[in-house]
């Protein structure tokens, strides 16, 4: 076979180096460190969870270990698609829970993750500050998926963007402490967000061969690569840090592939089954039977749906308003699921689907998976 002639560098930890053929590399067992890191959001959502333990860490294969990076805070969530603009302003207008609080409910993620996670970290609001985080020699400009103006380019877009970039290189600094501790370096790493529902198995190991090649979701949304590339896929904060110019990457997305290419690594875009799902409810934003809908006149009007026949209310949720339902937002039970893939637009576009998925989580969702808001504190 022509694989068995292709060789690989996989540099061990210190002072050696192992050479092994790309057959050698498929026979032996595979480790994997699957960082999760950022904002808490949905992630005691059970679905997000149990299906994070399913569908990505079982089915994805080989030797597991889980590093978790969490935010135990959520801040304001945007208004027509724009975040507020100071960092102050952002943080106020969220939500934070104490150390005891946040290892409460996140009791049963640790429950369902056991015995896979390898480390976790719980980071609070003092650590995310524009002070910490922003690096005022470089100069983040740009727009915004079509917008007028960049959502990134002002404070509290800035240290959510950093701040999320620093999430992931705290995961990797835990990751190598592992390596360093075990003497032998992982396989492969992945990198994904603590909101995200697997709607269906990610593909194993196998099917992602390029050490040199980051397959990533469509946003930043999931990252997998081979160990080797790591560092880079990884590396968004370091790079950021050491900017001295105008950068014109304004996204998550975008410093992700500017690091990988950095690193003399290339990205291709994987169909990952994903959605982000939030920690609000829907009803909180629409009626739960009711969809706004365009009329011929142009006026939006609220039209009354029955959606006991599917068992899943469905409308439309996106930044925390009421809009039309389109092909990639939509709502599981009184959830909101955001989607940026193919197989989760098909996900929301058959109630079959949805009600497979929704069995991971009993066949219900749960709106309250966070303590009581009296009980949770504003700064």
């Amino acid at each position: 076979m022509h694989c068995a002639r292709r060789r690989l560098m996989l540099h061990g930890p210190a002072s050696f180096e192992t050479a092994l053929t790309y057959r050698d590399l498929l026979q032996r067992p595979k480790t994997t460190a699957h960082c999760v890191a950022g904002l808490v959001r949905s992630l005691p959502q059970p679905l997000v969870y149990r299906s994070l333990r399913r569908n990505m860490l079982d089915s994805f294969g080989g030797t597991p270990s889980v590093f978790l990076v969490i935010k135990i805070w959520n801040p304001a969530t945007k208004h027509a698609g724009h975040f507020p603009s100071s960092a102050a302003e952002d943080l106020a207008q969220g939500t934070h829970w104490s150390d005891e609080q946040a290892e409460e409910f996140l009791r049963p993620v640790l429950a369902e993750l056991k015995p896979l996670v390898a480390g976790i970290r719980l980071l609070n609001a003092s650590e995310d500050t524009a002070d910490q985080l922003i690096n005022r020699r470089c100069s983040v400009q740009g727009r915004h998926y079509g917008l007028k103006s960049g959502v990134y380019t002002t404070e509290a877009g800035l240290v959510r963007l950093v701040g999320q970039a620093a999430a992931s290189d705290a995961c990797l600094r835990m990751i190598e402490t592992s390596e360093r501790a075990a003497g032998v370096r992982f396989d492969f790493v992945t990198r994904s967000r603590p909101d995200l529902a697997y709607l269906a198995p990610v593909r194993s190991w196998r099917s992602f061969p390029e050490p040199r090649v980051a397959y990533i979701h469509d946003r930043d949304w999931l990252i997998v690569v081979h160990r080797s590339l790591a560092d880079a896929a990884l590396g968004s904060f370091a790079l950021y840090n050491n900017c001295t110019t105008r950068r014109t990457e304004e996204t998550p997305e975008a410093w992700l592939r500017l690091a990988i290419r950095h690193g003399g690594g290339d990205f291709r875009v994987a169909e990952f089954p994903v959605g982000m799902m939030g920690a609000e409810r829907c009803s909180d934003a629409c009626p739960l039977h009711s969809i706004p809908t365009n009329s011929s006149d142009g006026r939006q009007r609220m039209v009354v749906r029955d959606a006991s026949a599917e068992g899943f209310p469905f409308v439309g949720y996106f930044h925390g308003e009421c809009k039309a339902v389109g092909s990639f937002v939509g709502c599981f039970g009184d959830v909101p699921l955001h989607c940026r893939s193919n197989p989760c637009m098909q996900m929301l576009a058959s109630s079959q689907k949805r009600a497979s998925f929704a069995a991971l989580g009993h066949s219900h969702l749960r709106s309250g998976i966070y303590p009581d808001s009296s009980s949770a504190r504003t700064i």
